[in-house]
């Protein structure tokens, strides 16, 4: 009965408008805050429709247009897990994310498949396998860390890292910690970022129309 392009489309607007939630997003639509000319599904059926939305062939599609280097960290929510993210640092940009209370390498290890560009990320991801997988910066424990930084060319990019640790923390200030029920507050957080990656990809088509056929490629 209802297309999954009208769900991206609430995707879009749960985006730009933050809502809270998905009633809150239907009141905003019905109290005509955003132009929405299409019939809208009842707050089950969204509810129901956005949560089967893939994310990781989103993610798959945004790989495509990154560029050659790319930022991974995590941060502590609640009840042992963790926001896993990825982002291009020079479009500063989410590229893929997770919400996974496994060790940070092995979710890296997933996030990162499809990528070609390399890598940026602290000593946590310092593990010999994903160093050789990724061929990137990865800073190493120790003493060697402060060499690593030291050196000139590798030490200019792996400041970098500060654009990934800033769209953490304007993410997280968002993040209402205090709701009742955990799923809520991570249905809120995945809706969001893809939302935001929905956003992206839309952007460069309408500024690049060749990129539709590297998409469908």
């Amino acid at each position: 009965k209802y297309g999954d392009v009208l769900f991206l489309k609430l995707l879009i607007i749960f985006h730009f408008l933050q809502s809270r939630s998905i009633r809150e997003l239907y009141r905003k639509i019905k109290a005509k805050q955003v132009i929405f000319d299409e019939k809208l599904p009842s707050i089950q059926t969204i509810s129901y429709r956005m949560k089967k939305i893939d994310k990781e062939k989103l993610s798959g599609l945004v790989k495509k247009l990154i560029g050659s280097i790319v930022a991974i960290e995590s941060t502590r929510l609640k009840k042992n897990e963790k926001l896993h993210l990825v982002i291009d640092i020079r479009r500063e940009e989410l590229i893929a994310f997770a919400i996974s209370d496994q060790r940070d390498v092995r979710v890296a290890e997933k996030l990162i498949e499809g990528i070609r560009g390399k890598v940026i990320a602290d000593r946590g991801y310092a593990e010999a396998e994903f160093v050789r997988k990724t061929e990137g910066y990865i800073r190493p424990r120790g003493k060697a860390g402060k060499e690593f930084t030291k050196r000139p060319l590798i030490g200019s990019i792996y400041m970098h890292r500060w654009k990934i640790e800033k769209f953490i923390q304007q993410l997280k200030m968002k993040i209402n910690f205090e709701r009742k029920k955990w799923e809520d507050v991570k249905v809120w957080i995945e809706w969001i970022l893809m939302g935001r990656m929905l956003v992206y990809l839309v952007n460069r088509i309408k500024q690049e129309p060749r990129t539709l056929e590297i998409l469908l490629n």
